[in-house]
């Protein structure tokens, strides 16, 4: 998964959900309700910016791209990698623009970072997409299957038992390249000591699941942002 921006002015954050665009009441006077923002729209509508982009204007886009394919051609030396964006869309990038990207599954280098440490860095990732391993949330119906399946009949000791319970609560291990969700003010959307992250994978799909998906900060074990892997000791290869 790849990502870039090219620098702009700070613009502020929006997501997609409806209660999160409405209107706040002002805190000077709680009790009064805020009239709506006005918005004017001019009579004649704007061409499109491929029509009207000059020399000296000043652009800027974010992206996140998945890729499709990569070609190195053996007697120019040359590399283009074939990518797809969130909206769908096919693009070729050679390989010199690779240089200002990130990758949420390459990195130079490694820290060790206690679980701690861990849970609280995604609250500054803001847009970036990162790769992050977690423990998937544990169903009651799940344990009590698994554990009927593995103890059998009753007669086995507290020790086994507590054993067993223990590993299946530790919950699915899954590896996930993804995206925080953001509030309007830019604050990481959290419920419970969960963050809500957008699934890339899923989201590139585009079949309808916009990829919406809760990671609990606390089953962290690794993270990779910026060319950089972040792990604790529990973090163990698969």
């Amino acid at each position: 998964m790849l990502s870039g921006s090219r620098p702009a002015a700070q613009q502020p954050t929006w997501t997609d959900d409806d209660d999160l665009l409405t209107p706040h009441a002002s805190p000077i006077a709680p009790n009064r309700t805020q009239p709506p923002t006005q918005t004017t729209q001019t009579t004649q509508p704007r061409k499109r910016l491929r029509d009207e982009v000059a020399p000296g204007d000043h652009l800027y886009e974010q992206n996140f791209y998945t890729v499709k394919s990569v070609n190195r051609d053996a007697n120019t030396g040359t590399t283009s990698v074939l990518v797809t964006n969130l909206k769908g869309v096919d693009s070729i990038l050679p390989v010199d623009l690779l240089e200002g990207l990130t990758s949420t599954s390459h990195y130079t280098k490694e820290y060790l970072k206690n679980p701690t440490e861990l849970s609280r860095m995604p609250e500054t990732f803001n847009e970036q997409s990162f790769r992050v391993t977690y423990s998937k949330q544990v169903e009651a119906n799940d344990v009590a299957d698994a554990l009927l399946d593995r103890l059998g009949e009753a007669g086995q000791s507290k020790a086994k038992c507590r054993k067993v319970m223990r590993e299946l609560m530790k919950g699915e291990r899954r590896v996930m390249h993804a995206k925080l969700r953001l509030t309007m003010h830019g604050e990481p959307i959290m419920e419970r000591g969960r963050y809500s992250v957008i699934d890339l994978d899923v989201a590139h799909k585009r079949a309808g699941d916009p990829g919406i998906r809760w990671v609990d900060s606390r089953t962290i074990t690794e993270l990779v942002i910026n060319g950089m892997r972040f792990y604790s000791n529990e973090y163990k290869e698969a």
